[in-house]
């Protein structure tokens, strides 16, 4: 009886020796396999490159766990915020080159982790607002007003010089000041003013902010004299006879040359170029050249002069302004282009525009010089 007692015992014995071991190896019970571990991220994924349209920025996908074997890149366009962000079609490699429809916008980028056991995701933070090509503008010299600072006069804001990239657009806001031209307050918006008797003994200002796709950036005129009542003698009228005498501004949106008289100016407001930019392949270019008065009139009869400095780029060409005071000049291109192979980026245009019927060293004339893309290479 103890003989059967002790071979029991030895049969569970090993018994439990075996189910240990089962379950050592993962069998005991029924149990699964090994437990599976997918990829893990530990620090998360990062954006690099500049934040510009036509610039490419490059993703790195962090550093993760349990040994990757593959990731796949998703980008997003996210508002100026950073949230709200949605796929974008098509960007799966792990760079992407920023489009017009980024501007404004800002990207992050979703890596997800791949090994055999499964895979898992992790988004990057978002990037900064991505930016317009180009330069902002930035002002080479000041502002000015143009007329005569008295009440009921007519100021003109002029631009001033300004670099960066093109098309700029101009505001004008003109703000009035203490006698000494400091403590200025806005007033009024627009390319004119008209001085009225609130401003009589102060100073006058005008702020001009300029724009492009890049972005703005303003620059404030010096202050005008002090303004000055009215004269006791009335101001001027443009007269029944097309002339204007008293250099004041006269009604309507269109003025002909002849009829412009001191202070008034004349400016080279807009311009167009066809193509946008040029190239060894350009043989002609196209110029609408648009002029108007320190008034804001179209101007019509104005002899608008032109070509490119260094000369020999381009032909001389020459045209007259009609009712809406646009000029069309077509350029042929000539030997001197380019002017310094390879490294030109820009052709600087000389515009001359000037009264045909005066003289053009002391009548009514205006200069300005223009700036075109060139990409030579």
């Amino acid at each position: 009886m103890a003989r059967t007692h002790t071979r029991r015992a030895s049969v569970l014995a090993v018994a439990a020796l075996a189910i240990a071991g089962l379950a050592l190896f993962g069998f005991a019970g029924g149990g699964s396999a090994a437990i599976k571990d997918a990829p893990s991220n530990q620090t998360l994924p990062t954006i690099s490159g500049t934040e510009k349209e036509g610039e490419t920025l490059r993703a790195d996908h962090g550093d993760w766990s349990n040994n990757p074997s593959d990731y796949n890149y998703g980008w997003q366009r996210c508002d100026s915020n950073g949230s709200s962000c949605d796929d974008i079609n098509g960007a799966t490699d792990n760079d992407y080159k920023l489009g017009s429809a980024d501007v404004g916008k800002r990207l992050r980028v979703v890596v997800t982790a791949k090994n055999s056991d499964g895979s898992s995701s992790a988004a990057s933070a978002p990037t900064g607002v991505i930016s317009a090509a180009g330069t902002k503008p930035v002002n080479a010299s000041a502002p000015t007003i143009s007329g005569t600072p008295q009440d009921n006069q007519m100021l003109a804001a002029l631009t001033g010089s300004w670099g960066g990239s093109d098309p700029k657009t101009y505001t004008y806001t003109w703000r009035r000041c203490d006698a000494n031209g400091n403590n200025c307050s806005d007033i009024a918006k627009g390319g004119t003013f008209k001085v009225t008797s609130h401003d009589v003994g102060h100073r006058l200002r005008v702020l001009v902010t300029a724009k492009n796709n890049a972005g703005s950036a303003s620059a404030e005129s010096a202050p005008t004299a002090v303004v000055k009542a009215a004269s006791s003698g009335g101001g001027g009228s443009s007269g029944g006879g097309g002339s204007n005498p008293s250099g004041t501004c006269k009604s309507g949106a269109t003025v002909n040359v002849k009829d412009i008289a001191p202070p008034i100016r004349l400016l080279v407001n807009k311009w167009q170029f066809s193509p946008s930019v040029v190239n060894r392949a350009t043989r002609t270019i196209v110029a609408r050249i648009r002029i108007t008065d320190t008034c804001n009139h179209a101007v019509s009869g104005v002899r608008v002069w032109a070509t490119a400095i260094p000369y020999n780029q381009v032909s001389v060409e020459q045209a007259t302004t009609g009712g809406d005071g646009y000029a069309t000049l077509t350029f042929r291109m000539q030997s001197g282009f380019p002017a310094n192979p390879g490294r030109q980026q820009i052709m600087a245009m000389l515009v001359r525009a000037v009264d045909p019927s005066g003289s053009a060293l002391a009548g009514k004339s205006t200069r300005r010089v223009l700036e075109l893309p060139v990409n030579a290479r």
